[in-house]
């Protein structure tokens, strides 16, 4: 192998004490932030911590190089992931016993594996070790079970679609380019490089200075909301991110146009993702966006289709429109769509699919080898894959023995690659990517099981291969090799699990939850609590999820990919249709999480205009291939700076929340 690709080792000391620094400080702070404001600033503090690194690295005379910089940037993730990762089932032996679950009938059918009976979980209250109690045994092993074979399947499918989608298809993947080029960027320091990132950075803190800090620092004295028509975007009573109110125009449509929905963006960071897109991925996006809840609300209510006990109102805003149809509507049809996205493409071009595998199945020529890394063998990744699903299949099906276990074989054998191939293509062409809603909901609501504990069980599909390979491209990227990361990933793993496991204790050994001492776990955990209950009932009706919806959603989506590929030769017009009909809309909120509602409108009209001043303005004032160089560097400029300053003020906030139960 030659060494040029790979010139320097990522995986050092200097590393590794980096990964351990972010379980020993980063995780507690973002457990006592979720504690306390039910919110952590997860996405800056990745960058924080790599600037950390990078800064005291020079100091001391010893700068990291670009392969350790991306080691610790890319293993971050897996231990923000389970900071909170024992304080799961602490939370759902609360949801047991509270209330308004227990008057829906749903503390009934808790099973003991999920979270200790409403029993037992009221004695456990005035336990100081609850984490050791033996109630609390099987929640936390089968957590620990999980972990450990729903990762190793995520890493062999990471691998698998690496080959398909980054190898053999090229995908451009914008997101997981533009932060390998500002980890090169920081490395590196060429002046070329670092100045436009600074100046952005810059640019992106005076910013939310100006429009959100300030006008959220001084609303309480002004009244209302303040200056500039900015939206707190609370969960519960709690803060969380503060953007630019979007201007909704629902009102001024809905004499005209009954159920069409339309807002414009107000805050900048709406539109930066569009630099990365190429027009036609943008367009798509936007009629993705627009077609659903302009167009296709607008007739949803013009010929009264929507469900009983909903009837549309003149006072509906954007958000409104999105939360219902979404649910009682489009769910099906995206499902449908996504299939027809998956399928469609093996079927009419196959070349891709069977080069990769064949690549993975054989030694790699000699002329491979001297370009790059070699890749595991097909018959390893495969028998990972299996292995480790039929290991998830045989504990679901001691847990729930009943449910027919040849549907738990296809839903998280077969379903995961159907599963990891659509969210690699959408992270591929698009910005922001998107996983397919409710599928473990469908696959219960399908199989015709009556019981409620199948509802509890850990069903679950390995979709993070798709993230994989976009870690994977940036390792080639930052010259990096993927076995080292894959070190540094289940390393990471292991920490994580362990300092969740230490801090959640300690924390609960301070003071139980939920208690004053966690102003959170007072005010939104009995809000969580409902919310999550009566999702399980709607869950449980079967309502969200409509056959016929489903037919024609795949047959659309088959017609549109037919027609886009063999007429305009754009395969992925489809997936970006697909992505854009669900920006900014979280399939699976915490329970009273308020997302951006108004997102696939709202975000896929403000990427388009981000995308037509990139590919024709900025290109012809900056020059096309000096635009193409900076533009990454842009983006994420005015991400990292827009997120110190919201780093700020979430700190202002726990400090805030931190001080009050002080005795003096």
């Amino acid at each position: 192998m030659n060494n040029e690709k790979f010139p320097g080792k990522g995986l050092t000391w200097r590393a590794s004490l980096a990964i351990i620094f972010s379980i020993l400080i980063i995780q507690p702070l973002i457990l006592y932030w979720v504690l306390t404001i039910n919110i952590a600033p997860t996405g800056i503090l990745i960058w924080m911590i790599l600037l950390l690194w990078s800064e005291l690295s020079r100091i001391f005379g010893r700068p990291l190089s670009k392969q350790e910089l991306f080691l610790l940037f890319a293993i971050q993730p897996m231990t923000i992931t389970f900071a909170t990762w024992f304080l799961t089932p602490i939370k759902n032996m609360y949801f047991g016993i509270d209330e308004v679950v227990r008057g829906l009938g749903i503390s009934e059918v808790i099973p003991s594996w999920w979270a200790p009976s409403p029993n037992i979980a009221k004695s456990l209250f005035m336990e100081k070790w609850i984490l050791f109690h033996p109630a609390m045994l099987w929640p936390i092993v089968i957590s620990l079970v999980s972990a450990c074979l729903w990762i190793p399947m995520d890493i062999s499918m990471g691998y698998i679609c690496y080959e398909i989608f980054v190898k053999q298809e090229r995908l451009p993947f914008p997101s997981a380019t533009a932060q390998a080029l500002t980890i090169s960027t920081f490395a590196e320091r060429r002046p070329e490089k670092i100045r436009p990132l600074l100046i952005a950075t810059f640019i992106g803190a005076i910013y939310n200075l100006l429009f959100k800090f300030l006008p959220w620092f001084v609303g309480p004295f002004m009244g209302a909301m303040g200056l500039s028509g900015v939206a707190f975007v609370q969960a519960a009573g709690t803060v969380s991110t503060v953007i630019m109110l979007p201007l909704d125009l629902t009102y001024l449509i809905s004499p005209y146009l009954p159920g069409a929905g339309f807002a414009i963006g107000g805050d900048i960071l709406f539109y930066v993702p569009g630099l990365l897109l190429p027009l036609d991925v943008a367009i798509a996006q936007a009629i993705g966006g627009f077609g659903f809840y302009f167009i296709g609300t607008h007739l949803i209510t013009k010929y009264n289709l929507w469900p009983p006990g909903i009837e549309w109102a003149p006072t509906w805003s954007l958000g409104h429109i999105v939360q219902r149809s979404t649910l009682y509507f489009y769910v099906s049809m995206l499902v449908g769509m996504s299939l027809a996205a998956t399928i469609f493409p093996v079927i009419l071009y196959p070349k891709p699919f069977i080069q990769a595998f064949r690549s993975l199945s054989r030694r790699k020529s000699m002329q491979r080898q001297e370009d790059e890394e070699e890749l595991p063998r097909l018959h390893i990744l495969l028998l990972i894959f299996f292995g480790c699903g039929i290991g998830a299949v045989l504990m679901n099906h001691i847990l729930v023995p009943q449910f027919p276990i040849w549907l738990l074989v296809m839903f998280i054998l077969f379903g995961s690659f159907f599963a990891s191939f659509v969210s690699a293509v959408s992270y591929g062409v698009t910005y922001s990517g998107f996983a397919l809603p409710y599928q473990k909901e469908l696959l219960i609501y399908y199989s015709g099981y009556q019981g409620r504990d199948i509802w509890f069980a850990p069903l679950w599909q390995s979709v993070g291969g798709a993230l994989l390979a976009q870690n994977f491209l940036q390792a080639d990227l930052c010259e990096t090799r993927k076995s080292e990361y894959v070190k540094a990933y289940l390393l990471a793993m292991v920490l994580g699990i362990l300092g969740s496991f230490t801090f959640v204790t300690v924390f609960w050994y301070i003071s139980p939850m939920p208690s004053s001492n966690y102003p959170a776990t007072l005010i939104n955990w009995p809000i969580d609590a409902t919310f999550w209950a009566r999702f399980q009932k709607l869950i449980w009706t079967g309502y969200v999820f409509r056959s016929d919806l489903i037919l024609i959603g795949f047959v659309l989506g088959a017609a549109i990919y037919c027609l886009t590929t063999k007429v305009f030769r754009a395969p992925y017009i489809l997936i970006s249709i697909i992505t854009g009909a669900q920006l900014g809309w979280i399939w699976y909120p915490p329970p009273g999480y308020a997302s951006l509602a108004e997102g696939p409108i709202v975000l896929s009209l403000a990427q388009l205009i981000g995308s037509i001043l990139s590919n024709k303005v900025f290109v012809r004032v900056f020059g096309k291939e000096k635009w193409d160089s900076v533009k990454s560097l842009v983006v994420l400029g005015l991400i990292i700076g827009d997120g110190l300053m919201e780093l700020l003020r979430l700190t202002m906030i726990l400090i805030v929340k931190s001080i009050w139960i002080l005795p003096f």
